[in-house]
């Protein structure tokens, strides 16, 4: 077999991707009159933001929220209706403002190709290793609230195998590092295009709640119970600490990787006047209103994962949970940690120092997997 494989005409199909795409935001989140807006924010995720980037696992992310409580439900409803979940929400937005929130973005995930990612420029297919893979994906979130408890649920529709993530790794070794031209993405899972979906479901518990004073806290801790079925299908649980200044919902953390979560999205409670900027006095500008470390700690446990073991088109590099080169482990733990400010204005920043994720393959020598994130909260 030919080290360098012809790349699937792709051209064509991310053109007819683009020209639906504002269809798709339509059926995901048909607008509606508007009550209530949150901050959009901004997310990107790289391991080239820590120390030792070496281009392997998932190697990048990028996403964009908008949440509004004018969105309409569209295909999640149905899915959530279909799930028994609708009413759950419906009873838990009795009395209050419903949040709902649309995000679109693209993940890219490689194997890593010699010591520290040295041989990024071979073209051969890697059968030992994690396959290329990446997903560009559009996903609708509804959250509701009632006291302790809290019900997220998420349907997400993407397309596998477009050449977005090539080019993305491509640019930034061309014109940031400098150094080679990455290959392999020919033999990435569903080269040229498929499209795929999830249904995902989280259930939130507050376990502990210290308040500050009347508009604040200073601590609070939520577990959390989780499930998938589509491209991902897996069952989760973990936990969640958020330490500091404390003005956002307790339900603004969920502990997974994106698509699955935005964090501190969720609009600020009540500020009170002397930190408003329409206040008599005015805040300090760089004086932040919100200020917290936190961490989070989880475990999941795999039923399915297309971006490892392919879909419906044919992959030359997959991976399973039994008989291939390196197989997949059906367990993994991840945990994270960082900090998030918010300011008056309403612009805030989150910065999560590391995420790491356990050994996703059984292979000699097992590797975890870590990257770093930052996200920019923009006023809504």
């Amino acid at each position: 077999m030919s080290g360098v494989r012809r790349r699937t005409e792709a051209a064509p199909f991310v053109s007819r991707a683009a020209a639906h795409a504002f269809a798709v935001c339509i059926a995901l989140a048909p607008p509606t009159a508007a009550t209530a807006q949150w901050p959009t924010s901004v997310l990107v995720e790289q391991d080239v933001f820590l120390e030792k980037a070496e281009d392997k696992d998932y190697t990048m992310g990028v996403a964009f929220d908008y949440a509004n409580s004018g969105l309409g439900g569209g295909i999640l409803d149905v899915f959530d209706q279909f799930f028994l979940l609708h009413g759950v929400h419906e009873r838990h937005d009795e009395g209050g403002t419903p949040y709902r929130a649309f995000l679109w973005g693209h993940t890219a995930f490689a194997p890593l190709k010699g010591e520290n990612g040295a041989n990024l420029a071979r073209t051969d297919p890697i059968y030992d290793d994690r396959p290329y893979a990446s997903m560009l994906f559009a996903s609708m979130r509804r959250s509701s609230v009632r006291g302790a408890n809290a019900l997220t649920t998420e349907v997400t529709l993407g397309v596998l195998g477009l050449p977005i993530g090539e080019w993305t790794q491509t640019w930034i070794h061309e014109n940031v590092s400098n150094d080679v031209t990455p290959g392999g993405w020919g033999w990435q899972i569903s080269d040229g295009g498929e499209p795929t979906a999830a249904y995902r479901a989280t259930y939130l518990r507050r376990v502990v709640d210290v308040a500050r004073d009347a508009t604040s806290d200073w601590l609070d801790l939520a577990g959390a119970l989780e499930g998938s079925v589509g491209y991902y299908t897996m069952a989760a649980t973990g936990a969640r600490l958020r330490l500091g200044i404390l003005r956002s919902p307790w339900w603004a953390w969920h502990r997974s990787p994106i698509p699955s979560r935005l964090p501190g999205v969720i609009q600020l409670e009540g500020i009170p006047e002397e930190l408003r900027l329409d206040g008599p006095a005015g805040p300090k500008w760089w004086v932040p209103m919100e200020a917290y470390v936190f961490g989070t700690l989880g475990g999941t446990l795999w039923g399915y994962n297309a971006l490892m073991q392919g879909q419906f088109k044919e992959s030359e590099v997959t991976q399973d949970f039994y008989g291939s080169p390196a197989p997949m482990n059906r367990g993994e733990y991840s945990y994270q940690y960082g900090l998030t400010l918010r300011w008056p204005s309403g612009w805030g920043v989150t910065w999560i120092r590391e995420t790491y994720h356990s050994p996703l393959l059984r292979r000699d020598p097992e590797r975890g997997h870590e990257w770093g994130t930052w996200v920019v909260l923009i006023p809504g």
